[in-house]
């Protein structure tokens, strides 16, 4: 069974209206799903991250990630970039402005671990940064899921088994 498969049966098999974590690995990648709550709809996403088995193989194309994942609230850009083979940060742009709450997707990728995608909000009268759940429904999460994977396990456009278009 692939990994995506692995995982979304997983959550087929959660408890609805709870928190749920989920860590599922294959022979190359390890996913840990954490969501703050989960239900028949949708989910509450607090933090998403892959790592790859072998350090220095975990081969994501930043900006591939930025033209793949364009169905969250906000499309991915990336802001923060350390060459070829370093830590990437990409964000959304053009965040979320709620009075005076800043509301933006994070992905950090360092292509030689993991990447790690999370939902922080920023409040300027604070100025304090906190994670908070990303509210998505199940087929956002699981397209987002395939497409991670695929593209970890270095998949071309959609070619893997369980990858998503």
């Amino acid at each position: 069974m692939n990994l995506t498969k692995n995982i979304i049966d997983r959550l087929q098999k959660a408890l609805p209206d709870q928190a749920a974590d989920i860590r599922a690995s294959d022979e190359k990648l390890c996913l840990d799903l954490k969501l703050a709550d989960w239900g028949r709809l949708g989910c509450l996403l607090a933090r998403l991250d892959i790592e790859h088995s072998r350090e220095g193989q975990l081969r994501i194309d930043p900006v591939r990630v930025s033209e793949k994942i364009s169905y969250l609230e906000e499309r991915l850009e990336i802001i923060e970039s350390e060459g070829g083979e370093g830590r990437t940060v990409l964000r959304s742009s053009p965040p979320r402005v709620d009075g005076g709450v800043i509301s933006f997707f994070e992905v950090v990728l360092d292509r030689a671990t993991r990447l790690s995608l999370v939902r922080c909000k920023y409040d300027e009268k604070m100025e304090e940064r906190t994670p908070t759940a990303a509210s998505l429904t199940r087929d956002t999460l699981e397209r987002l899921l395939g497409d991670l994977i695929a593209m970890a396990q270095g998949c071309a456009k959609g070619a893997c088994v369980g990858a998503t278009s």
